[in-house]
């Protein structure tokens, strides 16, 4: 599946296509999907134990958590180590905001066509780079937040949250 996942990334970069490009989305969601389903199934046994020791109140171990971070935010992690492209969109993000200074208190309605149709390209260009941003921040404040909760002492009603997002995704490979 990957080496034909790949075989198709690398295809799309040579054939540049809007086509080809929307399919490889639905092949890379679908890789995503089987992966997350692999590390649930290798840990599954594991998930259960600690849900166990959630529902009594122990305290879970490092491999417990280490475990549990597997199945809440291994995927943020792992986008997080691979990214590399945040110092680029912030800089890409201040060349925007230079060409859009340049607009000063111009009014739009007195620009003309080629004006209107510029300033919507920075626009446009300004919202995709401040998503790419949003969408990383995002990544870096989730796995913040978890660090946060699980490495200290949970309350009643975090335990409770933990025990029943981890019993959704151990219960959804039964669905």
């Amino acid at each position: 599946m990957l080496k034909e996942l790949s075989k198709e990334m690398a295809l799309a970069v040579e054939d540049v296509t809007e086509e080809r490009f929307f399919e490889l989305i639905q092949q890379i969601d679908k890789a995503f999907v089987q992966a997350r389903e692999s590390l649930q199934a290798i840990s599954k046994d594991k998930i259960q134990i600690i849900i166990d020791k959630l529902h009594r109140g122990e305290n879970l171990t490092r491999d417990d958590i280490s475990i549990v971070r597997g199945w809440i935010i291994s995927d943020a992690l792992g986008y997080a180590k691979m990214e590399n492209n945040f110092n680029d969109w912030l800089m890409e993000f201040k060349r925007l905001t230079g060409v859009l200074q340049k607009y000063g208190d111009a009014s739009l309605k007195q620009m003309d066509l080629s004006e209107l149709q510029s300033l919507m390209g920075v626009l446009q260009d300004a919202k995709f780079v401040a998503e790419d941003i949003s969408r990383y921040l995002q990544v870096l404040y989730r796995i913040d937040k978890f660090e946060e909760v699980i490495n200290r002492q949970l309350s009643e009603d975090e335990r409770d949250v933990l025990i029943g997002m981890l019993s959704a995704s151990l219960n959804y490979d039964d669905v």
